[in-house]
């Protein structure tokens, strides 16, 4: 539409030469098919559309621009019980609404889009579900964990950097692999987007966590303020932020629990239109644990008492989150 911008994913964008493209596209049939995750709907086509996604209740819906709705056929695969049913409409002149319900008591844990020649493929992700049973109650998890930032030689150096000294990229990996051990303890699998020193770009930190077919992401940062702005002007703590829907409960079973463990300011529950957590397809949140630039805060998150508050407020997070009961013979919600 002449009205409308969007922005496209540019690995998700080919160049091609001597193709000749109709005027609007054409939707043919519609599939459906159970998989180990959840479901895949696949809408047959002649070429790549644009389109957008919304979650809203126990429904996915499709924008798809430039199409024509042309589907005789929405073929349901008899073993699924995640995705209930497939409507769709014409919404406008070059518009068409998909709307993908799923059975009541089913909840969406993150989705997919690709496309290719012939096909807008939807991969929709069941909410992920744990053991549940101490002493591993994570068993069956998978957990994709970013140390937020790489290093650079050079400015602008990427990520906060303390009075000290500290760097941002520094902190956040020291915390990530105890988080890791952490979380490993308790039976889940554990990938990390950065093991070492090595540098890892923005846009690649959401596909690993993709192929390694993560069920949640957890993204580790430290704050610091624009350079204009006092960072004494209003106090200074923890924030934690999401972006999907499906991935509202998971940062709000964390932020809980940063609220218990962690004696800093709250900065709250919130938003945030970050790469990391709007590209991940599964429950993602990123934490800002303190500021580095105040130097008592900086000072905190070099210690190993407080690195593993961090470690431990994230652990009771994510079991909160999965409604693992406390362990027998502890008292109260902390593990």
């Amino acid at each position: 539409s002449a009205c409308e911008t969007a922005w496209v994913d540019d690995s998700k964008v080919a160049i091609v030469s001597g193709v000749s493209f109709l005027p609007f596209n054409e939707t043919g049939s519609i599939r459906l098919k159970k998989t180990d995750f959840g479901s895949t709907v696949s809408i047959y086509m002649s070429y790549p559309v644009p389109y957008t996604a919304e979650e809203r209740d126990n429904t996915l819906s499709l924008t798809l621009y430039y199409v024509k709705q042309h589907t005789n056929w929405v073929v349901y695969d008899s073993s699924d019980t995640f995705v209930k049913q497939v409507r769709f409409s014409q919404t406008g002149e070059n518009t068409m609404k998909v709307d993908i319900e799923l059975f009541p008591g089913s909840e969406l844990g993150g989705y997919d889009v690709s496309q290719t020649t012939r096909s807008l493929n939807i991969d929709i992700k069941r909410m992920p579900s744990v053991h549940g049973v101490w002493p591993k109650p994570l068993a069956g998890l998978r957990v994709v964990l970013d140390p937020g930032h790489s290093p650079k030689t050079t400015p602008p150096y990427d990520g906060a950097i303390g009075p000290m000294g500290t760097f941002e990229y520094q902190v956040n990996r020291v915390t990530a692999d105890k988080l890791r051990d952490s979380l490993s303890s308790l039976g889940a699998t554990v990938y990390m987007t950065r093991v070492a020193d090595e540098n890892v770009p923005l846009a690649d930190r959401p596909r690993i966590a993709r192929d390694y077919k993560g069920d949640i992401y957890i993204s580790l940062h430290n704050n610091a303020t624009g350079a204009a702005e006092d960072p004494f002007s209003q106090p200074r703590g923890f924030s934690v932020y999401h972006h999907h829907k499906h991935s509202y409960g998971l940062a709000r079973a964390v932020h809980r629990s940063y609220l218990r463990n962690i004696p800093l300011p709250d900065e709250g529950l919130r938003f945030g239109d970050y790469a990391v957590v709007r590209m991940t397809a599964m429950p993602a949140m990123l934490v800002e644990s303190a500021y580095m630039i105040l130097p008592e805060q900086e000072a905190l998150l070099n210690s190993d008492a407080f690195q593993r508050k961090i470690v431990d407020a994230i652990t009771e997070g994510v079991l909160d989150f999965f409604k693992v009961p406390a362990r027998a013979g502890r008292k109260g919600t902390t593990r």
